[in-house]
């Protein structure tokens, strides 16, 4: 953990002080190139946020060293075209239709012997202003050469990029051209959930992350376990509330709590202390006999005490007894399902499971829905052509093709025995699955 981390290096002091010398050179240097890059209007581009050396090496070649009718390629990695932070730089290549090809690979097989196998590179390659393309060419998922084959290629213009990705240019992902033309169709006849250009935001959602579990651990919650908090004459009550007298220690939510439809997933009740606080911690299973009690809640790591709990919650302005929750961390390689959210009882939640509020008409109606079009098939496979590594961030989320509420409201699902609108069978069907227990009363 970053706590951990920061208490061996500060006591390399004493205990090794020339690798601590060198350990705060290697800083100083490091904090110093970042801020020419940053600052020095070289690489306006590539030099913003997280800085790092592969946008800066193909913001030079692409804009200083190649001429106007020439072509460069290169071995980068294929965050060049996918990142959040090489948006500005692989857009302006787009815009200009300067990319002549990406192919992608995974070093599966080792291409790079000393390189971890799940790291991804792509062959990069460019033109100069005068000789540009109407379409580029792209390949994503290759292991070998060998393996770059012409039924892997696939072609996409600027008017799809920009019809996929209209924030952020960033370059979708796919595997074959069915994927391709499938997910074209799918942004074709939906909006993308918040539009940065036409500043459209259909369901009027807020996305926020209100705890950081490396971040504010000392401050907030590291001392408040299970141990420590029955130390202090607090009692564990049903609900999962600590209390002693009027004063309440809430739960901190984990993303490993919950699943799609399900806040009551894992818990870490009877997990051995020595197991709970390991950097991969893993909770138990809720058996189907304590899913069966609508009393029944999990027990997590960490509590807040709910002065500090309120202060967060008021920050995020939501009053609301229940909140919309996601896993931001997507397994596209290993995990069958990627899009998986549910709604909470509305305690702190860590990073690792944002929230999102609403605003609107009927908004317990309007979650329960989106929650039902979040964790559907269709969502989840437009979410997997958009993510290349193993985080749901914000500007991937916002990029996301779903229908309005309006579309909603105004479609009709039939049967033989139900005719109703798809916002009220959506609104039935979901809140039967999402109401497990009596903490989602309120719901």
């Amino acid at each position: 953990s970053k706590s951990h981390r920061s208490k061996l290096i500060s006591d390399l002091e004493e205990d090794d002080p020339d690798l601590y010398d060198n350990w705060k050179i290697a800083k100083k240097r490091a904090s110093q190139t970042s801020k020419f890059i940053s600052e020095s209007n070289r690489y306006p581009l590539s030099g913003v946020g997280d800085i790092n050396t592969y946008p800066i090496f193909t913001e030079l070649s692409g804009f200083s060293l190649i001429n106007d009718c020439g072509r460069f390629g290169m071995v980068v990695k294929t965050g060049i075209a996918t990142d959040y932070y090489t948006q500005d730089l692989f857009a302006k290549f787009i815009e200009e239709n300067r990319l002549v090809s990406l192919y992608d690979f995974v070093n599966r097989e080792k291409i790079f012997p000393d390189v971890a196998a799940p790291e991804r590179f792509c062959l990069l390659t460019l033109s100069g202003t005068e000789w540009t393309t109407e379409e580029f060419e792209f390949s994503f998922y290759n292991h070998s050469v060998d393996s770059l084959r012409e039924e892997n290629k696939y072609a996409l213009t600027r008017e799809d990029i920009l019809k996929i990705n209209p924030n952020t240019k960033n370059c979708p992902i796919f595997e074959t051209e069915d994927d391709k033309e499938l997910t074209l169709d799918l942004y074709s006849g939906n909006n993308v959930l918040i539009n940065e250009e036409e500043e459209t935001n259909p369901w009027g959602i807020t996305y926020h992350t209100i705890y950081h579990m490396a971040n504010d651990a000392d401050e907030y919650f590291a001392e408040n376990t299970l141990e420590s908090l029955r130390e202090r004459g607090y009692d564990l009550k049903q609900t999962g509330i600590f209390q002693k007298n009027s004063h309440q220690y809430l739960p901190l939510w984990e993303a490993k709590f919950f699943h799609q439809f399900d806040h009551r997933f894992g818990s870490f009740e009877g997990v051995p202390r020595e197991n709970r606080f390991t950097r991969r911690a893993s909770t138990k299973r809720v058996s189907e006999e304590q899913k069966n009690s609508p009393n029944y809640e999990i027990t997590p790591r960490y509590w807040v005490d709910e002065d500090d709990a309120e202060e967060r919650m008021e920050e995020i302005d939501w009053d609301q007894d229940w909140i919309f929750a996601l896993r931001n961390v997507a397994r596209v390689g290993t995990d069958s399902r990627t899009a998986m959210a549910t709604i909470n009882p509305a305690f702190p939640h860590g990073h690792s499971a944002p929230v999102m509020t609403f605003e609107g008409e009927n908004i317990a109606e309007r979650a329960i829905v989106f929650t039902s079009i979040f964790t559907s098939f269709t969502f989840d496979f437009a979410l997997r052509q958009s993510i290349s590594g193993a985080n749901l961030t914000l500007y991937i989320l916002k990029q996301l093709p779903a229908p309005t509420p309006q579309q909603v409201q105004s479609a009709t699902v039939s049967g033989e025995s139900i005719e109703k609108s798809a916002w009220e069978f959506l609104c039935d069907r979901g809140l039967r699955l999402l109401w497990t227990s009596h903490a989602l009363d309120s719901l």
